[in-house]
């Protein structure tokens, strides 16, 4: 695909979609600002999409959003800070109870999240995963009524898109997500190659003695 090209179905996507996404990306981060970067990085992956349907292109938006989110979220430990969480209370109007929710699980944190936008628990399934899908049938009221407090303002939307096709006339998309896919799968695989190593050397040892 050309770096100039955006697909076509994005603006829509992000119109009909856009707060359901920052939704999940901001109770997935637990912050008001990862969940900017983390919301722009999933409509670049929309962005490149060739072809798609407008159920498709929602559930590719989200379940990318939410895997980016997973990425960001276990690369490194995420303490819950208590001065993060007031500032967002405060800058977006949040419930008393918006720390209360920040302390769920990640998996719960995406169920509540999606559930608070009005999907399903077979789509939050397909987008968050079956621990996420099980989590989303057993969510207290109050913590859905704070995740459905989240919004996202119209000029935020705006901001999104136009970032995203800034980016694409800078430089070639397809090939920074591919190379960040990578990078995070490697991240992921490491500790397990780790250990492989670790056995390996142990069966050396073994067979030397």
């Amino acid at each position: 695909m050309n770096q100039h090209t955006v697909y076509t179905g994005m603006d829509t996507c992000l119109a009909e979609n856009g707060e359901a996404l920052f939704r999940l990306c901001l109770l997935l981060s637990r912050r008001s600002d990862a969940a900017d970067s983390l919301a722009f990085e999933a409509l670049l992956r929309l962005a490149v999409r060739e072809s798609g349907d407008p159920v498709s292109d929602r559930v590719f938006l989200l379940r990318e959003a939410c895997r980016l989110c997973r990425d960001w979220f276990y690369r490194k430990p995420r303490r819950l800070k208590a001065a993060v969480v007031q500032r967002d209370m405060e800058a977006l109007g949040l419930p008393e109870t918006w720390p209360k929710l920040c302390r769920l699980s990640f998996a719960s944190r995406a169920a509540c999240a999606l559930a608070a936008s009005g999907y399903s628990p077979e789509e939050v399934r397909v987008i968050a995963g079956a621990g996420a899908a099980r989590r989303a049938l057993s969510l207290p009221a109050e913590l859905l009524a704070c995740a459905a407090s989240v919004d996202l303002p119209e000029d935020r939307i705006q901001l999104l898109s136009d970032r995203v096709w800034q980016r694409m006339e800078e430089r070639s998309v397809s090939v920074e997500n591919r190379l960040h896919d990578f990078h995070a799968s490697f991240e992921r695989a490491a500790p397990f190659l780790a250990l492989g190593v670790l056995l390996l050397f142990g069966l050396a040892l073994w067979l030397t003695r």
